[in-house]
């Protein structure tokens, strides 16, 4: 019963927050925000997905989506993943929960780097022989739990770390997530996630918000017998900085082996052409191995301005 009042008092006081917050994200703020990266995706399943995350439980890879979809059935779940993103710039993540008697607890790396740039000048316009890179790293730590038998919360505490021009121009802050999942059933599934509450970005003079941001999503997963699945999952986000996009993907799978996705995203503004990506697709194969559970994933993303991105990723579940 006094397990059940806490329990009552934490949605009420999320809920206030969630409320308050969507009206400060409803000022329009386009372009004022820097650490930037924390809007690119890093796994392959959720970008092929159109990046409808918040209502997945994905283990290891909700720490930096939902942190509610980190409650995992077995002991370890571990994942990770690598992207090549524009103009040789790289993109990485790592993240593993563990399941304990009190909840599930993980731990989350997130890094993108441009490499080696070489310094320009009027004067030497085909290079100076000099260098530099611009690198930013995130470091989180999550904690999540069933608090009913339908209701999953998380929240994630996170350090940000940007170096603009190696480690001379560098900035860092704390920020939070905080994430819920209502499961009306073992097929349908429906998620709020506020993402990067924290303090200002500081580079020397000039100071500028995070990304902050609030979605709202659903997921429904229809088994048409042992051998087929169809999964889909749709999303409305808004950044502080941005206009609403609407994430729409689906998933077919076969005999939980293979996976086969496509999804897209769209800003949602008065413009006919307003996709943010033509498409992202991609598939998935799950293996089992001296039960140890592993599964494969691979995403395409066809976007409009820029050049394609491929990614990969790894996930271990034992």
């Amino acid at each position: 019963m006094i397990l059940k009042m806490y329990i009552n008092k934490i949605l009420k006081i999320f809920f206030i927050i969630m409320i308050f917050h969507s009206l400060i994200l409803s000022g329009e703020k386009t372009g004022t925000t820097s650490a930037n990266f924390l809007k690119i995706s890093p796994l392959p399943k959720i970008v092929s997905l159109g990046n409808a995350y918040s209502a997945l439980n994905i283990g290891s890879g909700a720490l930096v989506y939902n942190p509610a979809g980190a409650c995992i059935n077995n002991s370890f779940d571990v994942s990770l993943s690598y992207n090549k993103w524009f103009g040789d710039i790289s993109n990485n993540y790592f993240g593993v929960v563990y399941k304990s008697n009190v909840g599930f607890f993980g731990i989350s790396i997130l890094n993108i780097s441009t490499g080696d740039i070489e310094i320009t000048t009027p004067e030497k316009y085909n290079g100076t022989g000099y260098y530099y890179n611009a690198k930013e790293f995130l470091f989180g730590l999550t904690y999540s739990d069933y608090f009913t038998d339908k209701l999953q919360f998380g929240f994630t505490t996170k350090f940000i770390k940007s170096y603009l021009f190696k480690n001379i121009y560098s900035s860092s802050t704390f920020a939070i997530d905080i994430g819920t999942i209502y499961n009306f059933s073992n097929n349908y599934s429906f998620g709020i996630t506020l993402k990067n509450l924290g303090n200002d970005i500081n580079y020397i003079n000039e100071s500028s918000n995070l990304p902050t941001s609030l979605s709202i999503g659903f997921c429904g997963n229809e088994n048409v017998n042992n051998f087929h699945n169809f999964l889909y999952a749709i999303q409305l986000l808004r950044y502080s900085d941005s206009k609403e996009i609407f994430s729409i993907g689906f998933e077919y799978g076969y005999n939980n082996i293979l996976f086969m996705r496509i999804g897209s995203r769209f800003l949602i503004d008065e413009k006919q052409d307003n996709q943010v990506e033509r498409f992202s697709t991609g598939f998935g194969i799950n293996l089992t191995i001296n039960k140890i559970y592993l599964k494969l994933d691979y995403s395409y993303s066809n976007n409009k301005w820029l050049s394609d991105v491929h990614r990969i990723s790894i996930n271990l579940n034992f």
